[in-house]
């Protein structure tokens, strides 16, 4: 247990309690500590948007804080719970904390508290205020607490800058893919062998010499191929049981050209490309929408569950690949033996594919003698700097971070064996690991999703500016605010989110 920061709170000449740190030293002036909240507000300029205090002590600088910017968010940072506690039993602190805008945790929960709290479309600029006498009482503390704001920030940013590329797309996939769920019973899922050995099946060149293991014994495997994965699969004569499209750009619906067979899944994100989704329902497919998290379609999915439709399973497609999708779809329906193929993540062997994905009939039809398939691939290659991981091996930095997640989802998984790369994972689950049985296994009862119904209520949020509706346009807001190059007027962004939504939902679903 750690020893306690403070060893007694003493009252200021003013009548103000003034916590005494261990050393002897205090967090204010016993004379005006006040003053030196004031003085600690003012260093905050207006412009943060969310703004991470370290030090509690009696929330002095916390109120003046909150006085200067009564809009921002505030993380409060203590060293430990059982500081916490102490300062709590000296001082009276439910008032700082009432607004639900001022959050505190210990060091151990702050990346996780940032990720939640700080949105930066909404929130704008980011700030680290240490209270100077807590940062002098704490140096090794507030060098810890600096990293997990580190990779915190890198973590917002990379899917902030994910938000600013494909939020539009995003937001019209979703409200395209509500009104196909409308036309379809998509609560009737066909039975999923879960009894089965899970073969996922990427488009990694390891493909190419593994894809035999699916032949020989195709009747003891579930398979569910990565939309990628398709065409590579069709040449082969493999029909997959199940297939995952999560990819929102046009590109996806090339997968989709040949003909699937009607028994074939679709599990689709409902942010995938609403051309990939429609071709898989002429084919007879059955689809299955899922979420990730977005805010529309997590505001649709509990409109579903309100009303009588089952709502959306939800899938981890964090890492940004549909094979990590697939993989997770195959845990939560309750797979216990899973086998990963052509998840390579790099270039092996010189290739970045395996044999027959769509890039062949792609670069195949646009060869010539000046600009040869090999040529096109290798373009492909080295279209980022790439580096080599092993003898056979090429990656790129955005590879290894896929390959990174990938893995690390791996390693989080239990009661699940788990083959891929050459090694097998299996971690016993813990006996009161109840959350990770929950959720094992999806309810497959056939019920409806009410889209347009859905598109309906949307749209009267819209209209009267219900907050309900603030989330579900940020990322579209971060899309305008990149391409309209909008830098601190939120308010214009959201209005521009908001009406271009509502013109969409009222031309298409004619509400």
């Amino acid at each position: 247990m750690k020893p306690l920061s403070y060893r007694s709170v003493d009252t200021a000449q003013n009548g103000q309690p003034v916590p005494v740190f261990a050393d002897g030293k205090t967090m204010y002036s016993r004379y005006d500590p006040e003053r030196d909240a004031r003085i600690f507000a003012e260093g905050i300029p207006e412009s943060a948007g969310c703004v991470l205090v370290c030090g509690l002590g009696s929330a002095l600088h916390v109120s003046a804080l909150r006085r200067k910017l009564p809009r921002s968010k505030i993380i409060v940072i203590e060293a430990s719970a059982a500081d916490i506690d102490f300062l709590k039993a000296h001082a009276d602190l439910s008032a700082v904390f009432a607004d639900g805008d001022t959050v505190l945790c210990t060091p151990e929960r702050i990346e996780r508290t940032i990720l939640e709290t700080y949105i930066p479309v909404l929130h704008g600029d980011f700030l680290l205020a240490p209270l100077r006498a807590w940062a002098d009482f704490h140096p090794n503390i507030l060098s810890a607490v600096k990293e997990h704001v580190r990779s915190a920030i890198e973590k917002i940013a990379a899917d902030t800058s994910t938000q600013a590329r494909f939020g539009k797309i995003w937001h019209r996939n979703i409200l395209q893919n509500l009104l196909t769920a409308d036309t379809l019973n998509c609560g009737v899922i066909p039975p999923i062998a879960a009894d089965k050995k899970a073969l996922i099946t990427g488009a990694g060149p390891t493909l190419d010499r593994t894809w035999h293991i699916m032949e020989r014994n195709r009747q003891r495997f579930y398979v569910i191929a990565a939309d990628t994965a398709l065409a590579a699969l069709a040449r082969r004569h493999i029909a997959p049981d199940a297939v995952v499209t999560v990819d929102g750009s046009c590109v996806s619906a090339g997968h989709f050209y040949g003909k699937l067979p009607p028994e074939t899944l679709v599990i689709a994100d409902l942010c995938a490309c609403p051309a990939a989704v429609r071709r898989a329902v002429r084919c007879g497919c059955p689809i299955l929408f899922t979420g990730n998290g977005h805010p529309l379609g997590t505001l649709a999915s509990g409109y579903f569950a309100r009303n009588g439709s089952a709502p959306l399973p939800e899938l981890e497609t964090g890492a940004g690949t549909v094979t990590a999708a697939a993989l997770d779809f195959a845990v939560k329906a309750g797979f216990r033996d899973v086998s990963v193929l052509g998840a390579d993540f790099g270039y092996t062997e010189g290739k970045p594919y395996a044999k027959g994905t769509y890039l062949d009939d792609i670069y195949n039809r646009c060869s010539r003698r000046t600009l040869p398939q090999e040529q096109q691939f290798t373009e492909l290659m080295y279209r980022s700097p790439v580096y080599r991981t092993s003898a056979s091996i090429l990656t790129t930095g955005t590879m290894h971070a896929y390959r990174t997640a990938f893995s690390a989802y791996v390693q989080a998984v239990r009661g699940v064996r788990i083959e891929w790369n050459g090694t097998e994972h299996y971690e016993e689950p813990a006996d009161t690991d109840s959350a990770t049985k929950a959720e094992h296994g999806y309810d497959m009862v056939p019920r409806p999703y009410r889209g347009r119904e859905f598109a309906v209520w949307y749209t009267e949020l819209l209209r009267r500016n219900d907050p309900a509706a603030i989330t579900s346009v940020l990322p579209l807001a971060a899309w305008y605010r990149t391409k309209l190059d909008y830098k601190n007027d939120i308010f214009s962004l959201l209005k521009l989110a908001y009406t271009q939504t509502l013109r969409y939902t009222e031309s298409h679903y004619g509400t």
